[in-house]
């Protein structure tokens, strides 16, 4: 009986912890997009704050976009999504799509 509460209290602290988790990630995607939103805010006809690489203006880029995007939505937090994309314009894609959506790269 010591060894099933042992083993409980373990799973339930592990419950716990993995919840914070989820809750400092969802916090954390809340304040990228609302430093984002503010970012865009920006005067009609003024350049990006995130030069050419955001919005997404290539078919790769916006392939790239929506595939990160869908993922996030998805909130699968164990699971990695593989994707390798071609030359350093879609590497640094990749890592900006990531931090506006709150994704670990």
């Amino acid at each position: 009986r010591k060894v099933g509460q042992y083993e409980e209290d373990v799973f339930a602290r592990r419950r716990k912890r993995d919840a914070g988790k989820r809750r400092a990630m969802d916090e954390r995607a809340r304040q990228l997009a609302q430093e984002t939103a503010d970012a865009s805010a920006v005067a009609a006809g003024a350049a990006s704050p995130f030069g050419t690489l955001y919005p997404p203006r290539t078919p790769e880029s916006a392939k790239l976009w929506r595939d990160l995007e869908a993922f996030a939505d998805a909130r699968k937090y164990d699971e990695r999504l593989t994707l390798a994309p071609q030359g350093a314009v879609q590497r640094a894609c990749l890592h900006l799509y990531c931090n506006l959506l709150g994704l670990v790269c």
